[in-house]
């Protein structure tokens, strides 16, 4: 009875109480750059979510859409209140201007939905790390917040799509009989062709990065659709056409192994050019979802032993960096790109 009450005693973590100095000390660089970038990612949710609520036919969908609404709006305002404690001018961001709720719709109830919930996925990733790198405690309490929410989103999200049978996931495998030690010393592989099957790791991360690419591409085929200037449509002309590309490459992949390949048949453009959003809102934010495809990437090559995917990988990672940094040169040439905040220039202050 004794050992027992020690080791229920030993498991209860006891947690320190800071003192108010130590619980919020200045804030570091990169809790302001962590801020500063989700203030920007939630303020064009805000603007992309109150269109897709008004677009929703579906109650469930509209439900849930209107859900996620309330939470990007009540992080917006949190944000605001950190950036008023910090005394750090709030971000030009986005807003009311960026946005006409009373465009025709866009897409389908069910595409609306998978790209939030990959919205969702994304912006956890980034959330995760604010959350483990953050000191202050009401910095560390708005990333945790965001971590819950987002979860909550993904997991209604997901439960839904799989109702309606318009959840994309990975292919099915035979689960082994067995614990196997490799013995070859070619397991990844060369250049020139590999016998190694593909193994469940370098599967979710080809099904992750399709879904992603799919997903970000029929969004930017709409932007196409709508955006009133013709060097930012041949912008998104481009993206499309290298997306097209990389999907190719890896559903070859899945083709060479027999695997089934995900689908987006569920998922619908309409033949609407109606603008509900800014031309910079549609810039801004495919520049961003091209720097979450080569983060996707960067996942993917620690994780991928086999060389072909590698080789791949790097590859695309390559090609997207040039296209995020066309979409930067194109948000200066118009005067859209906010200044992330920086340190001292200490070169310049000596001049």
């Amino acid at each position: 009875m004794e050992t027992t009450q020690n080791t229920t005693q030993s498991d209860q973590l006891h947690v320190q109480t800071l003192p108010q100095e130590l619980s919020y000390p200045a804030p570091n660089s990169s809790e302001i750059g962590h801020l500063w970038t989700s203030y920007q990612a939630e303020t064009v949710s805000v603007c992309m979510l109150k269109q897709y609520v008004h677009e929703a036919s579906d109650p469930e969908i509209r439900s849930l859409l209107q859900r996620t609404l309330d939470i990007s709006s009540q992080r917006v305002q949190t944000m605001k209140n950190l950036f008023e404690t910090i005394h750090h001018p709030i971000p030009m961001a986005f807003g009311e201007k960026d946005v006409t709720i009373n465009a025709k719709a866009l897409f389908n109830d069910s595409f609306k939905l998978a790209y939030t919930r990959l919205m969702h996925k994304l912006v956890l990733i980034n959330n995760c790390q604010a959350f483990s790198i953050s000191s202050r405690l009401d910095f560390r309490d708005y990333f945790k917040e965001c971590i819950d929410t987002s979860q909550e989103i993904i997991q209604k999200a997901t439960n839904v799509l799989i109702a309606r049978g318009a959840l994309i996931h990975s292919p099915y495998i035979e689960i082994p009989q067995n614990i196997e030690i490799v013995h070859n010393k070619n397991y990844a592989g060369t250049l020139f062709g590999d016998t190694r099957a593909l193994n469940a790791i370098e599967l979710s991360h080809i099904i992750s990065l399709l879904e992603t690419k799919m997903l970000i591409r029929l969004q930017t085929i709409a932007f196409s659709q709508i955006v009133r200037s013709d060097i930012i449509r041949n912008h998104f002309l481009k993206i499309i056409h290298i997306a097209d590309k990389h999907i190719h490459k890896l559903e070859s992949i899945l083709d060479a192994e027999k695997l089934p390949k995900p689908t987006t048949i569920y998922y619908n453009v309409t033949d609407s050019v109606e603008s509900p959003f800014s031309d910079r809102l549609m810039l801004a934010h495919s520049t961003a979802t091209t720097a979450f495809v080569i983060a996707g990437y960067g996942l993917a090559i620690p994780n991928s032993p086999k060389l072909d995917l590698l080789s791949a990988y790097h590859n695309f990672a390559g090609e997207l960096l040039n296209l995020a940094k066309d979409g930067s040169k194109l948000m200066i040439e118009k005067n859209w790109l906010e200044r992330i905040p920086e340190a001292v220039n200490r070169d310049e202050l000596l001049h």
